[in-house]
Order: structure tokens, then sequence, then C-alpha cells
């Protein structure tokens, strides 16, 4: 998924997408195991809705930093060769800067952090209140059905939100690029460019 959605701008390699797909796996796994087994004690000393809460919440912090760390490496090269810079049209390319790289990483980052929060916590809120209104059927099928819609309803609200957290065509301004950006001119009109513009992917 993050190859497929990445700056496609940047070349890959086989060797790169072997080297970030089994640092991204190594990563995730480590991330995801590693915080079950650190909290396990702390998990067991709640319970009830706390015990529900917290899981939630380990769960959620987890997947998210597993999901950044997957990002990271398996899109990596884009940190280091950087993505291509071009006007707001899209019509001109300037070259390629790995500080636009790095912030199209950070902002994708960022949104795959947001992803993960109403699928984790809104099936809690809705459990909650249904429960507190004696709403919740007693038949544990129809309870696990009403759970499951719960979950699609936070992931139909968290998606959209997270993707539209950050413009896929991202900006970024000269004075924050390396030197050969700087005092660039438009070749069309003579003016400095002072604004470039990249896909960041999703």
């Amino acid at each position: 998924m993050n190859y497929g959605n990445r700056n496609a701008s940047t070349p890959y390699t086989t060797s790169d997408l072997a080297n970030g797909y089994l640092a991204a796996c190594a990563v995730s796994i480590g991330i995801a195991m590693g915080s079950r087994v650190l909290f396990a004690n702390f998990l067991k000393r709640q319970q009830g809705q706390r015990q529900f809460i917290a899981n939630a919440a380990i769960g959620y912090f987890s997947g998210a930093f597993a999901g950044v760390a997957n990002l990271t490496c398996m899109r990596q090269r884009e940190m280091q060769k950087g993505v291509v810079l071009m006007n707001k049209e899209g019509d001109q390319c300037y070259g390629q800067s790995p500080t636009a790289g790095r912030k199209a990483i950070f902002q994708t980052a960022m949104s795959r952090f947001i992803l993960p929060l109403p699928v984790m916590f809104a099936p809690i809120a809705l459990s909650s209140l249904f429960s507190m209104a004696r709403l919740l059927p007693k038949n544990q099928a129809l309870r696990n059905c009403m759970e499951l819609s719960f979950c699609t309803i936070g992931l139909l609200f968290g998606l959209p939100m997270s993707v539209a957290l950050y413009k896929q065509q991202s900006s970024i301004l000269a004075s924050e690029l390396e030197p050969e950006f700087q005092n660039l001119k438009d070749p069309k009109t003579g003016e400095v460019i002072k604004e470039f513009y990249f896909n960041r992917g999703l």
C-alpha cells in the first residue's frame, strides 16, 4: 500500500523495495508485539470499562507508530533522493528536493497517525452510550454485528478525515528548500519563485 501510494516521481529499484519491505515488516511487528509485552502487567490490573479503554489506547498507539514506521521504511528513498518540485499547474519541473521529500513523508505520517483514532475509539464511545441507554442487545451475535457497524462508522469517518488532513498536491516555500531552489526564476515570467508544489502521495 505504501509503495502504491508513493510519490511516483522518485524511482525505486528492486533492492530498495526489498530492503524497505523487510525493514517495514520487522519494525511494525516489533512495535506491535513489543507494546503488548511492555503493557501486559498494566492491562491485567485494569478491569471492566477501564481495561477496554486502555486496551484500545495501547492498540491505537502501537498500530499508529507501526504504520508510521512502515511508511518511513518503504518510502525512505523519497527522503534521501527527494521528490520533484513543480509549479502550481504541474507542467513545469524544477528538480528534486530531499527537504520536500521529508515534508511529504511527515505529512503522510501525520494523516496515518490520525486514521486509527475514530476506528479505535468510536466503537468504545458508541458502545458505552448504547450500554448506558440499555440498548445493547443481549444476543451475542446481534451485539457483535452492532460492534462491527460501530467500527464501520469509525472507518467511514476516519479515512476521509485523515486523507483530507493535507492536500495531495502540497506546497513548500522556497526559503525552506535547498540553496539551489532559492532565488530560482520562473522561465515563463522571469520572477523569483517563492513557492513550489509537489505530490506528497497518500
